[in-house]
């Protein structure tokens, strides 16, 4: 899940052991303001990106996942 607290960016990752939870750790959104916001999830670690900066990460317990990927 993704999605915003107040003026700060949320994720949460399901599955594993238990879920993670990431709250934004730097900077704030600015109302009526478009940003890129990114979430990647990789290298033990959940990271959320604004405006193309790491802005928060948390150790993530990943399961690596195989093969291709359709979207």
């Amino acid at each position: 899940a993704f999605g915003l607290r107040g003026t700060k960016l949320h994720a949460r990752l399901a599955g594993g052991a238990a879920p993670v939870e990431l709250v934004q750790a730097s900077g704030d959104l600015v109302p009526a303001t478009w940003h890129h916001v990114a979430v990647r999830a990789g290298e033990g670690k959940l990271a959320l990106f604004l405006d193309g900066i790491e802005v928060g990460s948390t150790p993530a317990d990943l399961v690596e996942v195989a093969g291709t990927l359709t979207i």
